[in-house]
């Protein structure tokens, strides 16, 4: 049941100038990577902090938004885009390091010998 809905929802999501079956298949494979992507990224990276949630957010549109700077043809509009692009990435990276710190910390207090670690307030 839970690979038909998620066949059917990359199916639904398809764009609407795919029309031919092997478009289709295209845009459901790749719909279906996204899916499984989010997925992923939802269990692994933004388990319980909420910060990473709204940075999530975030970066869903101020990297379009900076991606569409950048591509444009005036150096004006160019730099502005790498410039927020650089803004939108760097709360990502604070958020990876302090995830890799935590995961740091919790693998070394897992491996202390003497039980169980002390829970933290």
């Amino acid at each position: 049941m839970r690979v038909a809905l998620v066949v059917l929802a990359a199916v639904a999501i398809a764009p609407f100038g795919a029309r031919t079956p092997a478009e289709l298949l295209a845009a459901t494979l790749i719909n279906a990577v996204v899916i499984v992507a989010l997925a992923l990224f939802v269990r692994f990276f933004l388990r319980d902090n909420p910060l990473a949630w709204v940075w999530s957010c975030w970066f869903a549109s101020g990297l379009a938004g900076a991606l569409a700077l950048a591509g444009m043809s005036a150096p004006l509009f160019r730099n502005s885009g790498y410039i927020a692009l650089a803004f939108v990435l760097a709360p990502g990276l604070v958020l990876i390091v302090d995830a890799v710190a935590g995961a740091g910390r919790s693998w070394s207090a897992s491996a202390s010998p003497g039980g169980p670690p002390a829970p933290t307030p």
